[in-house]
């Protein structure tokens, strides 16, 4: 036996005009669909709507939206994604396609734009250290151990204490990006100042200004070079601390505690030998995962938290067809 599947359907006193027809069997998608001929038109039984309604509503979470011209199409989609998804609240659990493209030529041209500003900076720093004649060359490119004639493992850690610095830096201008992009000004302003503090901070274990170039610069004392380093971090601290407050701010209370274990023993604790190197670089290393850490999970969660208000506040709307479909559940 063939029935009449509907393109599209609309109500009337209970039942579901049906134009124009088209064949099919008797079950779509496990759904009957019992036509009955009344004055020249098709409509749906109503036992039939009534199944249909129930088989919608107690369809799943949706992962992603349909698009359909037909309710047979429509009707197979809430079966396999759920009737949720034409809901304002399933708005922000649709999947975002892949959108990237390959750049033409030309469009990749304007790249070097930026790359030509950088290989200049480049470029004229290569010139100055040529020119010099205060400190040889290789002085200048080569590794320390190799300089040195030492094992390549040489200041292993702190080379690795740098890079995590670096890591945290760069997690938080990322963060920084995507919430100015999505309008987020504060938390964008959060992360970037916080960026700059910690870029402060990998300076001065690169080149260790504090004991070196900063503390000549002001008269030859280490510990008025040593707040002038962290200032920059106090300054952060004090003007974004309600930021900070909606952070997993533990994270950074921990990194804290480390680095100041980390100076007061450097300053204040009689300790001689490997044990003082050992406290005081092992309590400044453990300051420094624990402070790229927490830039790492607050640009992460700053970046979720946004991107999720967007999804939410997207207006998509469902098609017509699947709108219609739904609508089974309210008339039932």
């Amino acid at each position: 036996m063939m029935a009449i599947v509907p393109p599209f359907f609309t109500t009337s006193n209970d039942l579901f005009r049906v134009s124009p027809p088209t064949m099919s069997s008797t079950r779509s998608h496990g759904l009957k669909t019992d036509i009955h001929l009344v004055d020249g038109k098709h409509f749906l039984q109503e036992n039939s709507y009534q199944e249909i309604a129930e088989r919608v509503a107690l369809q799943p979470e949706p992962t992603s939206r349909c698009r359909h011209n037909s309710v047979q199409s429509s009707l197979a989609c809430a079966e396999s994604k759920g009737v949720e998804e034409a809901t304002p609240q399933s708005r922000s659990r649709f999947s975002v396609a892949e959108r990237r493209r390959g750049f033409s030529f030309r469009r990749q041209l304007t790249s070097l734009a930026p790359l030509g500003v950088l290989w200049f900076l480049g470029l004229a720093l290569l010139f100055i250290a040529r020119v010099q004649t205060a400190t040889p060359l290789r002085t200048l490119f080569l590794d320390p151990a190799h300089l040195t004639g030492s094992p390549w493992y040489t200041g292993a850690l702190s080379n690795l204490g740098i890079l995590v610095w670096t890591a945290g830096v760069v997690f938080a201008i990322a963060g920084a990006w995507v919430a100015r992009r999505i309008g987020r000004a504060s938390a964008a302003r959060f992360l970037a100042f916080g960026a700059l503090a910690t870029l402060i901070l990998v300076l001065d274990d690169v080149f260790a200004l504090h004991a070196g170039p900063l503390k000549h610069a002001i008269g030859g004392s280490k510990n008025a070079a040593q707040i002038l380093v962290v200032l920059p971090v106090v300054a952060w601290g004090l003007t974004f601390y309600a930021d900070i407050q909606r952070t997993r701010s533990v994270l950074l209370f921990a990194a804290l505690a480390s680095l100041a274990g980390s100076v007061v023993v450097d300053v204040a604790v009689s300790l001689g030998g490997d044990s003082r190197l050992l406290v005081e670089d092992g309590m400044k290393f453990l300051g420094i995962l624990a402070w790229s850490q927490y830039f790492a999970i607050t640009s992460r969660d700053i970046a979720a938290s946004a991107i999720t208000s967007v999804l939410r506040e997207s207006d998509v709307a469902p098609s017509p067809p699947l709108a219609e479909a739904v609508q089974l559940r309210k008339i039932a």
